[in-house]
């Protein structure tokens, strides 16, 4: 399954950590200009993720995905429209993430079971010779590091958009919090869930309370003083907790069992 999880890598790259959530198609922006941008990005990381079958399996796999997002990208800035006609004071929270997400998940198994096939041998042959490596190892090992790095940017990049977006639905003046944070509540979190993550993949889960307790600790003045902070504080905490640990349980499964 190695071409499926560097599909997986390659659409997470192109999705969040080189294309911003705020460019999402669910968002108000000039689709024509998220379109191109969201095209070239998808392209080009899906023809890298893949180059290790061969160049012409690489482009025609990365131009199919291509047309399929733009194809999801027009259904969504469609559906966002309509929405936003009848709804005018509601935005598209984490129902429409996962929708979008788990159409393009399934574009994605289609393609691989189009396109799955073992490395070319030119490839291969190139890289046994850069980097002198067992028969097979490789392989093994691209599959490996696509699975941590995809977990890397699901903690990361997708945890900071399921907190923010969860909190937004049950919070009516979460605004005021995050100013008053002065924007750092976001990179907190990131830290926060990145290192959960690298605790949970190295089997040292008893760190997750040293790093809840001291994150209290900085905060704890105002979690004593205001209690709309306190619940605000205590809800994301928990919700990013729980996503890190989740992914990173998953991370470790699927390595594991090389699913």
């Amino acid at each position: 399954m190695t071409m499926f999880w560097l599909l997986v890598l390659a659409h997470l790259t192109a999705d969040f950590l080189f294309g911003s959530y705020e460019m999402s198609p669910t968002q108000p922006v000039d689709f024509s200009s998220y379109c191109f941008t969201h095209g070239v990005i998808t392209f080009l990381a899906t023809s890298f993720a893949l180059h290790i079958y061969g160049w012409r399996t690489a482009l025609f796999a990365a131009g199919l995905l291509t047309a399929g997002h733009v194809l999801l990208d027009l259904l969504m800035s469609l559906w966002f429209f309509l929405w936003s006609r009848r709804h005018p004071r509601k935005q598209l929270g984490l129902v429409t993430l996962f929708v979008d997400q788990f159409l393009h998940c399934s574009m994605l198994v289609w393609v691989w079971r189009l396109f799955d096939r073992p490395p070319s041998v030119p490839v291969m042959t190139f890289y046994q010779i850069v980097l002198p490596l067992p028969t097979g190892a490789f392989s093994y090992d691209v599959g490996a590091i696509a699975i941590v790095a995809s977990g890397l940017i699901l903690v990361c990049c997708v945890g900071a958009i399921i907190v923010r977006n969860f909190l937004d639905t049950i919070f009516a003046n979460v605004k005021g919090f995050r100013d008053s944070e002065n924007s750092t509540g976001k990179y907190i979190g990131i830290l926060e869930r990145l290192l959960i993550y690298i605790l949970v993949l190295t089997d040292s889960l008893q760190g997750v309370a040293f790093l809840l307790t001291a994150k209290s600790i900085t905060r704890y003045k105002r979690i004593s003083e205001e209690q709309g902070f306190a619940e605000y504080y205590l809800i994301g905490t928990l919700l990013s907790v729980v996503w890190a640990l989740l992914i990173g349980l998953g991370t470790q499964a699927i390595l594991a069992n090389r699913l």
